[in-house]
């Protein structure tokens, strides 16, 4: 309670913050419901933008497409945040919203990403981990896998654009890097997700 209230006050003093990947509006009805202004949701889930726009009368719920842009100008962003959202977007499609999330955010801006990393597969993959001892090897070699596409009904008119994705800490730190400068790595901060504390830096072009 304590970490949700700052994080409130704090989202208060800043000019744009965008919740990408809003979903249904977990994480952004409670800036919402205390009214601030300055809060922005994409998605590509037309059904919950829709949702949020006639439930909660929130005019700055977008639907967005598969791939980048969104609709928002360069520089315009102080903070975005996603839960849960890398996750689901395989090699190609999540460095191109890495660029779209460097263009977006501010020189010195911020971005809280979560992924599913070690410790998150180790928890929700141990049975096949002990099924198939090749598959950890190949992860940790890798950095990165893909698990296939997950039918859970977002993706329509792109069906298998929605998977399940894993990463380790160092391709975060090799990959992402190369988009914006990665601070902290946060493992498990939120369930089986690792928090992923990311700036574009104040001297970098977009």
């Amino acid at each position: 309670q304590v970490r949700k209230r700052k994080l409130i006050l704090m989202s208060a003093t800043l000019g744009a913050v965008l919740d990408w990947g809003v979903g249904c509006g977990r994480i952004a009805r409670h800036f919402l419901e205390r009214g601030q202004t300055n809060i922005h949701g994409a998605d590509i889930d037309a059904m919950n933008i829709a949702w949020l726009n006639q439930t909660m009368g929130w005019n700055q719920a977008t639907r967005v497409d598969f791939d980048p842009p969104m609709p928002y100008a360069d520089a315009s962003i102080d903070v975005a945040y996603s839960y849960s959202v890398f996750t689901h977007l395989a090699y190609d499609d999540q460095l191109k919203w890495l660029a779209e999330l460097r263009r977006v955010l501010k020189p010195g801006g911020y971005a809280f990403m979560t992924v599913c990393g070690e410790s998150g597969v180790y928890v929700s993959k141990f049975r096949e981990l002990k099924a198939n001892p090749g598959f950890v090897r190949e992860y940790l070699d890798r950095g990165f896998y893909d698990f296939a596409a997950q039918n859970v009904g977002v993706d329509a008119g792109r069906e298998g654009y929605y998977r399940l994705i894993a990463h380790t800490r160092r391709f975060i730190r090799d990959v992402w890097s190369g988009y914006l400068d990665v601070h902290r790595i946060l493992p498990c901060f939120m369930e089986q997700q690792d928090m992923i504390v990311l700036q574009r830096p104040v001297d970098a072009p977009a």
